[in-house]
């Protein structure tokens, strides 16, 4: 066995010993020759205990010629331990969303605590519960998230509680959800986002469920994008919904500073998030005045002074010599949701997607049906502080709150025009 291989199994003993069902994998070893049926009797050998007879197998597997370690990545993936087959295989499938791909020898899967943690045995437990509660966590398979959201039984948008107000969210569609997904970069500026069309479609299906008409548009350069956003901010038939939704997956960067984002569009240029967030000011924007506005950035911040928007119509408070006008926020009800902090990387794997996404389609397909969003965008970051690399990096999303001041439910199946529209 190569001696690569075998510090692989040497790190990971720990947690090779916790977990590995001797009764599944011996059998196995023996059918394809590893060992042969008088070698493992040590093994089986119930009279022994169990922990030591797992040690031994694995200190003697690494003498076991050069194939070894291949038909034991072979046995455990076959008999439900693909978690230690990922381990010890550790492919690089988690990349950073800067552009860098994380080094081959320890890019793993989101769910595994990092090695640091392996010899503590409340860790050790921890993960075991992990294996075990899968439906907590990120799934340690290759084949992406299959998107069913639950349809919702009746309406939430009623105010349920005494001065707390609800957006109304029963429009057919409920509103324009458009994804603009930068994958492939021209002239190899930035390595491709492996993983990223699999975000693409997992939100396609999401909020065409959700009842969202969608707009999709891939691999776009600056002024592509820019001439897109523009587009879609200022479309007429915004004024027929309840909503919209914009979902911008991409590399990005910060400045010097980290008080700005940037996304890398095709072309190798810089789009500030902010500048996408401006498009939707109640200025730019005004069919969806008083309407919820929300922001999926899988990338993440402006000095410019808030003067207001001037509307016409009665206020309670006047000023005498000023004509009777109110003035409501350039920014209100949007919600602008990070996958994470400033400053920070953000974790895509390569056969599943980011992370960010991952976790929403999950928890939006799964709760959106009586769930406000934003106790489910808190849901989201539960389920990514749940989850590392074998690096030890981590994930932290964000979320912020410009003006978004009442509760929002998708309210997915539910219409106005139906009669399923119910009290």
């Amino acid at each position: 066995m190569e001696e690569e291989d075998c510090k692989a199994i040497t790190h990971s003993l720990v947690l090779l010993v916790q977990l590995t069902n001797l009764d599944n994998v011996v059998p196995k070893l023996v059918e394809k020759g590893v060992f042969s049926q008088k070698m493992v009797q040590k093994y089986t050998d119930t009279n022994r205990p169990l922990s030591q007879r797992k040690r031994e197998l694995y200190l003697d597997i690494q003498l076991r010629g050069p194939r070894a370690f291949d038909k034991l990545i072979e046995t455990l993936s076959e008999t439900n331990h693909l978690l230690l087959a990922q381990v010890l295989r550790a492919e690089p499938r988690v990349m950073a969303e800067h552009g860098e791909e994380t080094p081959h020898h320890v890019g793993v899967h989101p769910m595994f605590l990092p090695q640091y943690l392996g010899a503590d045995p409340f860790y050790i437990d921890k993960l075991h519960n992990m294996v075990l509660e899968e439906n907590n966590y990120f799934s340690m398979g290759t084949e992406p998230l299959t998107v069913k959201v639950k349809l919702g039984a009746k309406r939430m948008d009623y105010p349920c509680k005494k001065d707390i107000q609800v957006y109304p969210m029963g429009s057919r569609p409920k509103g324009h959800f458009l994804i603009i997904n930068n994958v492939k970069f021209w002239d190899d500026s930035q390595t491709e986002r492996k993983g990223g069309e699999v975000d693409e479609h997992n939100l396609v299906s999401l909020f065409g469920q959700l009842g969202y008409e969608v707009h999709t548009y891939r691999n776009l350069s600056l002024e592509d994008m820019k001439k897109r956003i523009i587009e879609f901010a200022q479309m007429q038939s915004h004024e027929n919904v309840d909503s919209c939704v914009v979902s911008i997956l991409s590399h990005g960067e910060a400045d010097v500073d980290v008080r700005a984002t940037y996304i890398i569009t095709a072309d190798g240029e810089k789009l500030s998030t902010e500048w996408i967030i401006e498009q939707f000011k109640n200025q730019n924007c005004p069919l969806l005045v008083d309407r919820p506005k929300i922001f999926l950035f899988q990338n993440c911040r402006g000095t410019e002074t808030d003067y207001g928007m001037k509307l016409t119509g009665g206020g309670r408070t006047q000023f005498d010599g000023i004509p009777n006008k109110r003035v409501r926020s350039s920014y209100s009800d949007m919600l602008i949701a990070h996958s994470t902090l400033p400053g920070y990387t953000s974790n895509r794997d390569i056969y599943r997607g980011t992370w960010f996404v991952q976790a929403i389609c999950k928890i939006f397909m799964e709760h959106a049906h009586d769930t406000d969003v934003e106790d489910m965008l808190k849901m989201v970051d539960q389920k990514l502080a749940n989850s590392a690399s074998e690096v030890h990096s981590m994930q932290t999303s964000c979320y912020e709150n410009r003006g978004f001041r009442r509760k929002f439910y998708f309210n997915p199946g539910i219409y106005s025009d139906t009669e399923q529209d119910q009290l």
